[in-house]
């Protein structure tokens, strides 16, 4: 199937997983984004070269998000019930609703922190371009 993986039973979860994720298409604000994992958006040495530019405002929204969620191992727990909830968006639209209502409280917390992040790579990119 696919270089990925060498267990046979995880392969196809595996390939999923990694199609799902669309790690070809990952975007350059990203804070998991660096040159090289996608070399049609790292080939560019100008690219490159705003991706370096922009490296602490990605560190800044990394470390608002760190700090809204109340610790790193947070952060991480929001971050995988987002995927969880992106994964019913895309596949069970129908049980949506049903798992906003169980994970509610984390769902805020994870909006709250996305916010955060959001402000603080706003507020350092602002910084960067005056």
């Amino acid at each position: 199937m696919s270089k990925y993986s060498s267990y046979k039973e995880h392969q196809l979860i595996t390939e999923s997983w990694r199609k799902f994720l669309g790690e070809d298409k990952i975007p350059k604000d990203w804070p998991g984004y660096y040159p090289g994992i996608n070399k049609d958006l790292a080939a560019d040495a100008e690219e490159k070269d705003e991706f370096d530019r922009l490296a602490p405002a990605r560190n800044a929204r990394i470390e608002a998000e760190i700090d809204a969620a109340g610790g790193e191992d947070n952060r991480d727990e929001l971050l995988g019930i987002q995927s969880t909830l992106q994964h019913f968006i895309n596949n069970a639209p129908d049980q949506v609703e049903s798992y906003k209502i169980e994970w509610s409280t984390e769902i805020e917390k994870l909006e709250q922190m996305k916010a955060a992040g959001e402000a603080a790579y706003n507020a350092a990119i602002a910084e960067l371009d005056s």
